[in-house]
């Protein structure tokens, strides 16, 4: 096939596929009329806004918002309340939730109280306990847990004495 003949033919082609998509995309792409409910970002009358990451099969929401103080992990719970519920952090001004299960545990991490980046822990919340470090590789100093199923297996990296990122799994404490 030569050259003009290709592209008489790619021409007639996409000309036969046309109308063929058009009708695929308006099929799958009409509109929805979705319900949609604003989460509080207000934790301890400070805001800038907030981040939701994770939803679950009970109407929670895990994320952070963004305060005066820091960045702080929180946890929406739009059955009782759209106010946020703070997640204790592990001393640090920056902790945020990644991951949510539908029995309320929560992931993500937290800076220790010398809050530097190289002091990041993956964490762990269940909403009785004290926040729970996760820990990391040995040699490692940075670890973040970024999702968690509805068997407690938590995933996430941490990194190596020579600063490689690995990926990570935990089971919950």
């Amino acid at each position: 096939m030569n050259k003009n003949n290709f592209t008489s033919f790619s021409i007639k082609f996409i000309k036969l596929l046309t109308p063929l998509a058009l009708v695929f995309i308006t099929q799958h792409a009409e509109a929805k009329d979705y319900r949609f409910n604003t989460l509080d970002l207000t934790l301890n009358g400070s805001e800038q806004g907030g981040i939701p990451n994770a939803l679950n099969n009970s109407g929670q929401a895990a994320g952070q918002i963004y305060v005066d103080a820091g960045t702080h992990a929180v946890l929406w719970n739009s059955k009782s309340s759209s106010i946020p519920t703070h997640l204790e952090s592990l001393g640090g001004t920056l902790s945020g939730a990644q991951g949510l299960n539908n029995q309320g545990l929560v992931v993500g991490f937290s800076r220790t109280a010398n809050d530097a980046f190289e002091d990041t822990r993956a964490v762990y919340w269940d909403g009785s306990h004290p926040v729970k470090n996760l820990g990391g590789l040995p040699g490692g100093n940075f670890s973040i847990a970024n999702g968690i199923n509805d068997h407690n297996h938590i995933v996430g990296s941490t990194n190596t004495a020579e600063n490689f990122m690995r990926a990570t799994y935990w089971s919950a404490p």
